[in-house]
């Protein structure tokens, strides 16, 4: 079997309903959505609270630290995401200065840093069903972090 070589870059989104933060470093995803998530009533809908649990890999000798972060809701333009931020470093100098650091493991074939974000909104307007998508822009180049369908659920 052919091990196919690690992505430079790549990531994924946990989209929930809530995010907790346990003791010990835990985190626990509450009521993770899978595919599509069904909307009972008819649009737009408010969702109380929504959150999305944000991972981004990077392989460590091309690591880019800052990074901007659109989410774009059913009905949104190709460059008008309803959400924006960036995520960073902390301290200026900080990741780039573990990235430096000798590994002694590696995961798969190269050495990879990792970045988490959790956002919660709250509350969440949806106008109508369609696709949410979560993308990171790095170096003007825009990463796929995942998407979820948004549908209303037939009424009976």
């Amino acid at each position: 079997m052919t091990v196919l070589p690690t992505p430079e870059i790549y990531g994924y989104t946990i989209f929930c309903d809530d995010i907790r933060q346990e003791v010990g470093g835990k985190i626990t995803f509450v009521g993770v959505y899978s595919g599509t998530m069904f909307i009972h009533g008819e649009f737009p809908v408010t969702l109380p609270k929504f959150a999305f649990g944000i991972s981004l890999m990077q392989r460590r000798e091309i690591l880019e630290p800052n990074i901007q972060l659109q989410i774009f809701l059913p009905g949104d333009a190709e460059d008008s995401p309803s959400i924006g931020g960036h995520i960073s470093e902390t301290v200026e100098g900080a990741v780039g200065a573990e990235a430096a650091r000798p590994v002694e493991g590696r995961w798969g074939d190269e050495p990879i840093v990792a970045m988490h974000m959790n956002l919660i909104a709250a509350p969440l307007v949806i106008k109508e069903s369609g696709i949410m998508k979560v993308r990171a822009v790095r170096r003007g180049d825009s990463i796929r972090l995942g998407s979820i369908r948004i549908a209303s659920q037939p009424q009976s």
